[in-house]
């Protein structure tokens, strides 16, 4: 009887920790929720509301939690401004409409191409990284950010260009504004009508109507290029010129990347669904990588950039593919 009694006291005693350490976590997330809340400003309609959010930050801060501790991972993530959205509603706010990756299945039968370039080391070359807010407008921050740099590079004098304008005024080349859009359509855009500045035609992050036929400082871009071979080494050698405009396909983990190389399972890559610009690589270490300009604001990752594992064929998350272009002047 006495180690009956026993055996039940430490049972009840195991179940009284569990619940007492169940709720210190309990505890803990709530605070580090209402810190989040301070820290990005956020406020919800009602405590409906409110409780949902919590458990949304509480499901993402777990993947932070348990991705950190995976040994196999080779970056980190962390908290940010995103960490109450589902995937679900990230997507349907920032990213586009999924394509199916063409050069997925393709493996690399070209010559590896070596080297440490970064083009944000060529003073003037490369802009601040900007922030396209709840718009699917990626694409057209992405095909920005290498005309800034082929600009620059051409006439040695840096124009952050409009990105407005191709929401606005883009769409009968196949963009769909704060819908989605491809980069070779956005070049397209530019060498028929040209494009105006930043200044002249702000980023308001929704679709408007097209005024770009009152705007007299326009800039010509000649043609654009697509890299070649369609893989990891063509997009090598494509940075070696300039930068490139790129799409990936972005999966959870990705909204909330802080440091490190990022890499994938082996489906990402397959339905792109985000355009961002490469602007370098680095195969002179140990895990070599791409340099990655994001278009979600400085605090995102690193200032604003990812590094992403140089892997063969279409690389991470289908880095290299047809839609892969970047500008040319004659």
């Amino acid at each position: 009887m006495k180690s009956i009694f026993l055996a039940l006291s430490a049972i009840a005693l195991t179940t009284m920790t569990f619940v007492l350490l169940s709720q210190k976590s309990h505890s803990d997330m709530r605070e580090q929720f209402m810190s989040f809340k301070a820290q990005y400003n956020k406020s919800y309609g009602n405590k409906t509301e409110l409780e949902y959010r919590f458990s949304v930050f509480s499901e993402n801060m777990n993947l932070i939690k348990l991705t950190n501790a995976n040994s196999t991972k080779r970056f980190s993530l962390k908290m940010n401004e995103f960490t109450d959205r589902t995937f679900q509603e990230f997507k349907n706010q920032f990213l586009m409409n999924p394509t199916e990756n063409e050069a997925h299945s393709q493996l690399s039968r070209s010559s590896p191409v070596t080297g440490n370039v970064d083009w944000r080391t060529v003073k003037g070359a490369v802009g601040a990284v900007k922030n396209q807010k709840e718009c699917g407008s990626c694409w057209a921050f992405s095909t920005v950010a290498a005309l800034e740099t082929a600009y620059f590079l051409r006439n040695n004098s840096f124009v952050s260009f409009s990105e407005q304008e191709l929401v606005d005024c883009a769409t009968s080349y196949g963009n769909h504004g704060c819908h989605g859009g491809l980069m070779p359509f956005a070049f397209e855009y530019i060498m028929d009508n040209k494009i105006t500045t930043e200044d002249a035609y702000p980023y308001v992050a929704y679709e408007g109507t097209c005024r770009a036929s009152s705007m007299s400082d326009r800039y010509s871009l000649d043609s654009f290029a697509q890299i070649n071979p369609i893989d990891v080494e063509g997009l090598k050698l494509g940075l070696k010129q300039t930068v490139v405009s790129v799409a990936i396909e972005v999966q959870n983990d990705f909204m909330f990347y802080s440091t490190g190389v990022y890499h994938a399972d082996s489906n990402c890559g397959q339905a792109l669904n985000h355009a961002v610009t490469a602007v370098g690589f680095n195969t002179e270490t140990t895990d070599p990588y791409f340099i990655v300009r994001n278009s979600w604001g400085p605090k995102w990752g690193l200032g604003g950039y990812v590094k992403m594992a140089i892997e063969s064929g279409s690389g991470t998350c289908g880095i290299a593919n047809p839609t892969c272009v970047f500008p040319v002047y004659a």
